[in-house]
């Protein structure tokens, strides 16, 4: 199950944002609680996300500008956002392939709009931003933005990722929802929709952005579920991931050239432990000793059916009254 989201509740299908307002600003600001809405509805939770990030950062700034008693006028929302990135988008999709000049000119905003969502990143989450920055990369002797913001800071760097993944749309689950849609329901079941949905959600809650992924981290993730999990679960999970992963890469999410992270990956069959029987005691245990289940009639009548059939939890639990026969005055289960 999802967490619910910090400062985030739905009001008529829209994700609202709510901040409580310190006591000691209450009389400035005029307000205990914030609200504002994000525009987004419940299936764009990822957009609605950024969008408190951007509100929170912008609010703690004004908080801070407050308590100083600074003036607020310099403090600004951010301004490129994941509406703005679609916008864009949406004006490439129209050009014609002829159109040279408009071509140049969408590649220019699209340059323009990656610098300045950059610029706002590092302000809100890297400690000295760029000057900061800056000093890092020429320490470690690198012309990479982004690999002296991981020097100095691998959670300011994971979070500036983020941030940049989210408003170009980028995120490891932007498209899980698409992407279902294409399986039609006649090759797969409801059942298998659900478990795969289930596992591309758990594995985006931990990993964002796709330029993050890649097979040293996916083979690490592997490593985690073997320590819990049999090898077919782990296997069906990774083949889920490969699939979806391949879908990202056609719809152009993801470089052509880079390899997909869950392709060959596989957990080698474990030998199973041989079952061992009950002995009489633990079968007596079971059946006499104190529990909850003593309590549950029917859980009780069902432990003893194992007991004396040896059938399986899944075949007791598909067990009918129609399966009883009777023959030559004997009960028996068919």
């Amino acid at each position: 199950m999802l967490k619910k989201p910090h400062h985030l509740f739905l009001r008529a299908n829209t994700w609202m944002i709510r901040v409580q307002v310190p006591k000691d600003v209450q009389n400035i600001v005029g307000q205990k609680e914030l609200l504002q809405s994000t525009k987004k509805k419940e299936h764009q939770v990822e957009e609605a996300l950024l969008i408190r990030d951007q509100y929170l950062a912008t609010w703690k700034l004004k908080l801070l500008a407050i308590r100083r008693g600074d003036d607020l006028s310099h403090i600004q929302d951010l301004e490129f956002t994941s509406d703005t990135w679609s916008g864009l988008m949406r004006d490439e999709a129209s050009l014609s392939p002829h159109d040279e000049d408009s071509w140049l000119g969408v590649n220019e905003m699209k340059s323009q709009f990656n610098d300045g969502a950059f610029d706002e990143a590092v302000g809100l989450y890297v400690d000295g931003g760029w000057q900061a920055m800056n000093k890092e990369a020429q320490k470690i002797g690198t012309t990479d933005q982004l690999e002296a913001i991981r020097s100095m800071n691998s959670k300011a760097y994971q979070k500036v990722m983020k941030h940049m993944a989210i408003v170009k749309g980028e995120t490891f689950a932007s498209l899980i929802d698409q992407y279902l849609k294409t399986r039609s329901v006649k090759e797969t079941t409801k059942k298998n929709q659900d478990f795969t949905k289930k596992q591309l959600k758990q594995f985006a809650e931990k990993h964002h952005y796709i330029d993050g992924i890649n097979k040293v981290v996916v083979n690490k993730w592997k490593e985690e579920l073997e320590k819990e999990f049999a090898s077919n679960t782990i296997n069906s999970r990774l083949g889920a991931l490969s699939g979806y992963w391949e879908y990202l890469t056609i719809n152009g999410f993801v470089d052509d050239n880079k390899a997909n992270p869950f392709k060959g990956l596989r957990v080698v069959k474990k030998v199973k432990s041989v079952r061992e029987h009950f002995t009489m005691d633990e079968a007596r245990l079971l059946i006499e000793g104190e529990g909850k289940h003593q309590a549950n009639q029917l859980l009780l009548d069902f432990i003893k059916l194992g007991l004396l059939t040896g059938c399986r939890v899944i075949e007791l639990c598909s067990l009918r009254l129609s399966s009883v026969k009777n023959f030559e005055n004997i009960g028996i289960m068919d």
